[in-house]
């Protein structure tokens, strides 16, 4: 797992909700207990679906290849 301010991090705590939330049908709130209890941290449901909704967007110099 990457440290948890990392940008991996972040990647891969997006990848865990769209599997809870997305694949699965979990609801916010138990996605929220799993999250917070894997990393150790300490969101709430409105800051995870933010983090949710936040799409990584591609770097400039790769767009047009």
């Amino acid at each position: 797992t990457p440290k948890p301010s990392s940008a991996a991090s972040d990647v891969y705590k997006r990848q865990v909700l769209y599997r809870l939330v997305g694949e699965h049908g979990w609801n916010w709130g138990m996605a929220r207990n799993l999250i917070n209890r894997q990393f150790g941290t300490n969101y709430t449901i409105k800051e995870l679906q933010r983090f949710y909704m936040r799409r990584p967007r591609p770097k400039p110099d790769t767009v047009f290849k």
